[in-house]
């Protein structure tokens, strides 16, 4: 594999998920945590028909979802198209939430994983 990038792995990994392991050579992995990550995330935005992902409204929840990268940007920028009374239902809304922030700290991990890989090299 050779030595790679720490830096370029880490900000691979954070804004696309599983980008920083195709960097490294994994593509399975890759494949596996893109889709899963960005799966589990976009579901729990379908859920709540696309208005869980709000700063100003859940600030806890954005940090956990902003380490998903670029689906918490595309999350923020639909919830920004949505106008007048957003519906949290107690239940379901709850839970699209939980994926939604699941999603990016699961992708936490998988940033973890890159850089771990990455300063191991062929080692």
């Amino acid at each position: 594999m050779g030595k790679k990038s720490v830096g370029l792995a880490l900000i691979l990994s954070w804004v696309v998920p599983g980008c920083g392991h195709l960097y490294l050579g994994k593509r399975v992995k890759a494949i596996i945590f893109f889709v899963l990550i960005v799966g589990a995330f976009f579901y729990g935005m379908w859920l709540s028909d696309f208005n869980n992902v709000s700063p100003a409204r859940y600030k806890l929840a954005a940090v956990a979802q902003a380490f998903s990268g670029f689906p918490a940007v595309a999350g923020l920028a639909i919830d920004q198209t949505k106008r007048g009374v957003i519906n949290e239902g107690p239940q379901i809304f709850d839970v699209s939430l939980v994926y939604t922030c699941v999603a990016g700290l699961l992708n936490l991990l998988v940033v973890i994983d890159a850089i771990f890989l990455a300063s191991k090299g062929d080692k």
